[in-house]
């Protein structure tokens, strides 16, 4: 459910930070997840602040790469967005902060869906691996979909779902007070202003009144139509 008045950006901008304070409050309320990962909420931003300072050697399909902070961001938002992997990571990010990455490297290499391995720091200075999140431009920001035409995405983005914002500045003043945030979330947002696409009708941005009664569905751990969405529709 996604309410054509609602400004779909500035709320998904949240989505990040909302499914970490579901799932850390998830594992603090159930003793079985406790037992796993005492200290989730801990371990989640020890493992980003490593990642920033040192990153990771990684084999991704038999490549060299790293993983940093930013490409931590990146797999730790998807999975948060499929059930199946949520449940996965606060075993799998405590054993990292650990030191055994085994758990994170299977649900990383299942995300992206090439295998990803530990790797060897390199003992050349010179021979600096890239990040992964450098050389997915495309899955970073489309993890585990396969969209084929980012033109045609972008223009209903810009035409349908940017228009009901405040704004790319007041995004971006917006996204710097949030902790956990998709790296290059904007990004498409700042396009808007050089796609030269008219928005839609102003009449099709606002709420549907109707006195048909209507079945409306929502989850609350759905992180791409928020249960809050539900209500508002």
């Amino acid at each position: 459910l996604a309410p054509p008045d609602l400004d779909l950006i500035g709320e998904t901008l949240h989505s990040f930070e909302h499914g970490i304070a579901l799932l850390t409050e998830d594992c603090s309320a159930d003793p079985n997840c406790l037992a796993v990962s005492p200290t989730l909420e801990a371990d989640l931003v020890a493992r980003r602040e490593a990642l920033r300072t040192t990153p990771r050697p990684i084999i991704v399909g038999g490549h060299g790469m790293v993983e940093d902070e930013d490409t931590y961001l990146m797999f730790l938002e998807a999975f948060l967005y499929t059930a199946g992997w949520r449940f996965r990571v606060p075993r799998a990010v405590h054993q990292a902060v650990g030191g055994d990455n085994t758990l994170w490297n299977q649900l990383m290499s299942e995300a992206y869906g090439t295998t990803v391995t530990d790797g060897t720091r390199s003992a050349e200075p010179d021979a600096a691996p890239p990040s992964l999140w450098q050389v997915a431009p495309l899955r970073r920001q489309w993890m585990s979909r396969d969209y084929v035409a980012p033109g045609l995405l972008a223009t209903v983005f810009c035409a349908e779902f940017f228009p009901n914002s405040a704004g790319i500045d007041a995004l971006a003043a917006e996204e710097a007070t949030l902790t956990w945030v998709s790296p290059g979330y904007l990004d498409m947002a700042r396009a808007c202003a050089a796609w030269e696409v008219d928005p839609i009708d102003a009449a099709l941005r606002q709420a549907v009144e109707s006195d048909i009664p209507t079945l409306l569905m929502s989850g609350e751990i759905d992180l791409n139509t928020w249960a809050e969405w539900g209500d508002h529709t």
